[in-house]
């Protein structure tokens, strides 16, 4: 059940050379998406420091998948700068990468009340002050911070957060939340880094490489052959995010809203071709390959080939059954895998295409529930839980449910994980594996892979 675990407890973009498939292929293929955080016990010896520093490396310059215009990442919610972030601030904790459990850096392990009201910080490093952490924690804009009631400094060393409710996401939230000087909280450039907006170039400190920016892979892989950068996000100062590829369905629209269907469509893909031909990593279910069962299950949900011209058609309707599959015009590593599911789609009889388009169209297709299927694919986020699988997300300011999935089971289970005395990270995980037990049996998305942004 690890998988399961890893799936929904934790967008950026990238884009993967595409490679011939070896298998057999459809027919008619056009040529050519960690358990919850732990309160770590463990203390260190007080390392004073002004900002992370990154290890020692040779790279001269780096390269980074992704551009900014900024380089506050409380004010600014650019998923670019969220992931360099580490490199340029401290936070009150790190994320130890297996097990997620929040480990000591300008604070020690945050402690939470019995009833989840209040957060105690205990900081650690000499050049991180207090004043610090709540100029910087009242000023973000990240919306899991909503919940904070007040941040009061309680001597030299200490803060406590106060909470208007019980919001374990908020305290994940700040445990990992970048440390600003306070008096460059709303700062463009908190850090005093040479930041070169035009260039999209960003000068560490003395010894460091230099970042480059790019919009996309092939723009990076470009510079790397030229010898303008000598790699590409290397893991020793970005870590691999981990990225859950998948191909939402309309729960809002028929036939969509019915389980049976959305397992049928499942059933038709063949996920380790995808994954192994263009995706990486592994697929995220292990959802066997078996179109004749696909078949069956849309013969008994009354969708089926009722005149014999091949194609099948929905109850009470005598056209073929149109699918589109929606995938953002960019992604050139997300594009083979449409073509893939709408040929897997037409081998059972379901008339699908896949359909190109500009990424803003996507996601206000997406937002709006202005679609049928899409392939997309999301960061691994343990806070985003609430966003994504609760009915109250569906159209919401800040909720990201672009599938309509709406479950009273599901909805409960993610309440409580915001109840969890001390925000233990062991009840959390149960919930969690229990959340994901019943999204594999609803599947409100097909759960194609889990992989890793390069």
């Amino acid at each position: 059940m690890k998988t399961l675990i890893l799936i929904f407890s934790f967008i950026t973009i990238t884009a993967l050379s595409g490679c011939q498939n070896t298998k057999p292929a459809p027919t008619a293929i056009p040529p050519s998406a960690t358990p919850l955080a732990a309160t770590a016990t463990a203390t260190l010896t007080p390392t004073p420091t002004v900002t992370p520093t990154p290890p020692a490396v040779s790279f001269r310059a780096v390269g980074i998948i992704g551009q900014i215009d900024s380089l506050n990442p409380l004010l600014n919610l650019n998923r670019t700068l969220a992931k360099i972030s580490p490199l340029l601030y401290p936070a009150l904790n790190r994320v130890e990468p297996e097990s997620a459990r929040f480990e000591p850096f300008a604070a020690e392990p945050v402690t939470v009340s019995a009833d989840n009201l209040t957060l105690t910080a205990t900081l650690r490093l000499t050049t991180v002050t207090p004043a610090d952490v709540q100029a910087s924690i009242e000023s973000a804009v990240l919306p899991e911070l909503t919940a904070v009631r007040t941040v009061e400094i309680t001597d030299d060393h200490t803060l406590r957060v106060t909470f208007t409710e019980p919001n374990c996401t908020a305290v994940d939230t700040l445990a990992r939340l970048p440390i600003l000087p306070a008096a460059r909280v709303n700062a463009e450039n908190p850090g005093n880094f040479v930041w070169d907006a035009a260039a999209q170039t960003l000068k560490l400190p003395a010894g460091k490489p230099t970042l480059h920016f790019f919009a996309d892979s092939a723009a990076a892989q470009t510079a790397l052959a030229a010898g303008e950068i000598d790699a590409i996000e290397p893991p020793e100062l970005i870590p691999p995010t981990p990225r859950l590829v998948f191909a939402p369905f309309n729960n809002m629209q028929k036939p969509f809203d019915d389980p049976a269907v959305r397992h049928a469509l499942s059933l038709a893909v063949d996920r380790e071709s995808l994954t192994a031909e263009y995706l990486g990593g592994k697929p995220a279910f292990p959802v066997p390959f078996d179109p004749a069962a696909a078949r069956k299950t849309l013969d008994a949900a009354g969708i089926s080939d009722r005149d014999g011209d091949g194609w099948r058609e929905l109850p009470g309707e005598s056209s073929p059954w149109q699918v589109s599959i929606e995938v953002d015009v960019n992604r050139e590593d997300l594009q083979p895998v449409a073509f893939w599911l709408a040929a897997y789609y037409r081998q059972i009889g379901v008339q699908a295409r896949a359909e190109m388009v500009p990424f803003s169209t996507l996601i206000d297709d997406l937002l709006t529930g202005d679609y049928q299927i899409a392939v997309y694919d999301w960061q691994v986020d343990n806070s985003a839980v609430r966003a994504r699988w609760h009915s109250a997300a569906i159209g919401a300011e800040f909720g990201e449910n672009i599938t309509g999935y709406s479950n009273p089971q599901v909805d409960a289970l993610i309440d409580s994980l915001n109840t969890v005395p001390h925000c233990d990270p062991a009840a959390r995980a149960e919930i969690l594996r229990q959340i994901n037990q019943l999204l594999a049996d609803d599947r409100p998305a097909d759960f194609l892979a889990m992989s890793y942004y390069q």
